[in-house]
């Protein structure tokens, strides 16, 4: 009697085994999981690398900051002129009555270096002698227009040279005398809380004028 059943080799064929199939979906869920994986990890270090890292860009260094604002001006060249004329008329104010006042008055505007350098200056003219002795006057007057020398950026810092020709008048109580002067100035940014100008000045010389034309000894 002849069998209906297919051979069984024509049975393999046909019918799916269960394990298999089984196996084959699990492969193809894992391998979905793994590429789904990667595109989303690929995505997230993209974001973190716009952003900056995981917890986005760093806040800014305070330093930096102060550091860029001190390479800006801050100021205007006409402002610069007329605060180089005020403060180097003020530094060869003098009174012997009220010399130290003066001076106290005047240290604001330096920094310590161009504090320094100013005192130097001082004792080297003399002026700290004639003030001691009681007997001598300081007078400037602006003797023709300040003009800046040069500008720009040096040390990460903003800074202007002016010069400020300048017609001092010495006087006692017996005798007056009149001399040509150009005050030498470099003038630096500072910062804001520390000087309210936003500037001070970093370097003070004065040179001989010798244009000007000297009043009687």
């Amino acid at each position: 009697m002849a069998s209906d059943a297919l051979p069984h080799s024509a049975m393999d064929r046909d019918m799916d085994d269960p394990l298999e199939r089984k196996n084959t979906d699990g492969k193809f869920y894992v391998g979905l999981t793994i590429l789904v994986t990667v595109i989303i990890v690929g995505v997230a270090a993209m974001v973190i690398h716009q952003r900056g890292g995981i917890y986005g860009p760093p806040p800014p260094n305070v330093e930096d900051l102060r550091r860029d604002r001190m390479a800006a001006p801050g100021h205007n060249d006409d402002y610069i002129l007329d605060y180089a004329a005020e403060v180097m008329a003020a530094s060869v104010t003098f009174d012997a009555r009220t010399f130290h006042n003066q001076l106290a008055d005047l240290e604001g505007y330096f920094t310590p270096d161009g504090w320094t350098l100013f005192n130097h200056t001082l004792e080297r003219l003399e002026v700290v002698q004639m003030m001691q002795s009681g007997r001598f006057t300081v007078t400037p007057s602006l003797n023709g227009d300040p003009v800046i020398i040069g500008k720009g950026v040096e040390a990460a810092t903003y800074q202007w040279r002016v010069a400020v020709p300048l017609m001092v008048v010495m006087e006692s109580s017996d005798r007056s005398l009149d001399r040509g002067l150009v005050a030498h100035a470099r003038i630096i940014r500072r910062p804001l809380e520390q000087y309210p100008q936003g500037i001070a000045i970093d370097s003070l010389n004065f040179l001989p004028d010798e244009s000007a034309v000297p009043g009687p000894g």
